[in-house]
């Protein structure tokens, strides 16, 4: 798996914080969790910026989990950062309690260890 992925969007708590409802329900193939991808050019559109996060600095709990291709909801690139138990598998209730979080004045600290893993921002050319 790739070390750098690249999530579309600025560098706020918001956005480097889950969705409710859509980042904490998994599809088929798909872990839920904060949507990232492998390249540049997945994560956002000509002109758009990204935020570049090293998925080896990630602070425990979390972890990148690829797609698991040959499932129909699986995209090639794509990877869900999301909280592991310690079997590995996604933990669902942490994940729900720091999606709980987008849109408060208040930072998980899941957002502050994807913040700490956070290793700056580009912008894709046009």
């Amino acid at each position: 798996m790739a070390r750098l992925v690249y999530r579309s969007g600025s560098a706020r708590d918001d956005n480097l914080t889950p969705r409710p409802g859509k980042d904490t329900e998994g599809k088929q193939g798909q872990a839920p969790g904060l949507s990232t991808f492998t390249t540049l050019e997945q994560a956002v559109v000509p002109g758009g910026k990204a935020q570049v996060i090293d998925l080896d600095l990630l602070g425990s709990p979390l972890h990148g989990y690829p797609d698991e291709l040959g499932f129909e909801g699986a995209v090639e690139g794509h990877v869900s950062i999301a909280p592991a138990r310690s079997n590995g598998s996604v933990d669902h209730e942490l994940l729900g309690e720091w999606a709980g979080t987008r849109n408060t004045e208040h930072a998980h600290w899941l957002t502050e260890l994807i913040k700490q893993a956070h290793i700056g921002s580009v912008k894709r050319p046009r």
